[in-house]
C-alpha cells in the first residue's frame, strides 16, 4: 500500500451534506419509481453516515421487499445500511457487563437491603445479588486488560 502512495494520486472527497444527499436520493427514487418519504431518506442519509452506496442499495432492498412506500419506520427497524464500528475487546466488555443505571426494581433493591443492614439482619444472597456481584468482579479483570 505504501509504495502505491508513493505513485498514486490521492483524492479526498469532503463528506456531503445530509440534505444534499438526501435531495439526490430522492431524485434516483422518482426516476426509478419508488416512493419514499423525505424523512426516511434523511434517516437513511444518517444511518449510513453519508454513505452514498449503502443509501442507494438499502433503497434497492427495501423497494424490492415491499412495493409499497419507504417509511422512516422501515428505516429505523432494517438492520442493513448500517455502519460497521470498529471496537476494542474491553470496550465490549464494559458494555455487556456495565451496571444498569436508573432501573426502579435495582434501586429498590439496594435500599431494602442496606435497610436490612443497617437494622443488622444480614440477607441472603439471592441470584440477582450474586450476579451483580459477578459483574463487578468482571469489571476489575476488564479494567486490567
Amino acid at each position: 500500500m505504501r509504495a502505491l502512495r508513493k505513485v498514486a494520486y490521492i483524492l479526498h472527497f469532503p463528506p456531503i451534506s445530509t440534505d444534499a444527499l438526501a435531495d439526490r436520493l430522492e431524485q434516483i427514487c422518482y426516476l426509478k419509481n419508488v416512493d419514499a418519504e423525505r424523512q426516511a431518506l434523511v434517516a437513511l442519509c444518517d444511518i449510513t453516515e453519508g454513505d452514498i452506496r449503502s443509501c442507494i442499495s438499502t433503497l434497492q432492498f427495501l423497494s424490492q421487499k415491499k412495493k409499497s412506500r419507504i417509511s422512516l419506520s422501515q428505516i429505523r427497524n432494517t438492520n442493513i445500511g448500517h455502519k460497521d464500528k470498529v471496537m476494542s475487546v474491553k470496550y465490549l466488555w464494559q458494555q455487556i457487563f456495565r451496571e444498569p443505571k436508573n432501573i426502579p426494581a435495582l434501586q429498590q433493591s439496594r435500599a431494602r437491603f442496606k435497610a436490612l443492614s443497617s437494622a443488622g439482619v444480614t440477607p441472603l444472597a439471592s441470584s440477582k445479588q450474586k450476579n451483580h456481584s459477578n459483574v463487578g468482579k468482571l469489571r476489575r479483570i476488564c479494567s486490567l486488560i
